[in-house]
């Protein structure tokens, strides 16, 4: 099912219903992507509307998302988590094998990265991985940590990884 058929039928499904279908719209593009299937979308009571979890590779989502008359934002969120799960597949694709990377992802995905390492240049997946790399795991975490302990909004905006998902998140014009 799309994001619109799942929406029409909506309030007749449970929250696992809901979470099953989401987990689904996702995973299938995160297929196209090339990137490996999120284990779960799991609606809770998040300090941010949604959040990606790369140790576990879930996606968490505030469950007032799942409140009907908030389809679009639902929509973009999702998303826009879904793009931080390509990032950090993108990073480890092109990680050396002393990154941090390594101790975080999970075995499987780190071997679907390692089965398909990104060479060094300028494709657009490539650039992705290096820009993800660099800023969540690499010389710019230190940075990026002290933005998420005491940050505004504004800085947490201009980090990469949330310009780079919020533009795609956004692109979605509310239905992925």
């Amino acid at each position: 099912m799309d994001f619109k058929n799942v929406m029409s039928v909506w309030h007749y499904l449970t929250t696992e219903e809901q979470e099953e279908a989401l987990k689904n719209i996702v995973n299938k593009q995160l297929q196209k992507a090339g990137v490996p299937p999120v284990n779960n979308v799991i609606a809770g009571f998040e300090p941010q509307i949604g959040r990606a979890d790369f140790y576990n590779w879930n996606i968490y989502l505030d469950k007032s998302l799942f409140a009907s008359w908030e389809s679009s934002r639902l929509a973009s969120t999702l998303v826009h988590e879904a793009r931080h799960m390509e990032q950090v597949f993108r990073a480890a694709q092109v990680a050396a094998p002393e990154s941090a990377i390594w101790g975080i992802i999970p075995q499987d995905v780190a071997a679907a990265a390692q089965g398909s390492r990104l060479a060094a240049n300028a494709s657009g997946p490539a650039v992705l991985g290096q820009a993800a790399e660099r800023s969540i795991f690499g010389d710019g975490s230190s940075y990026r940590e002290s933005i998420h302990a005491g940050g505004n909004q504004q800085q947490y905006r201009a980090l990469p990884e949330e310009q780079d998902a919020n533009t795609v998140g956004d692109a979605t014009g509310g239905c992925p």
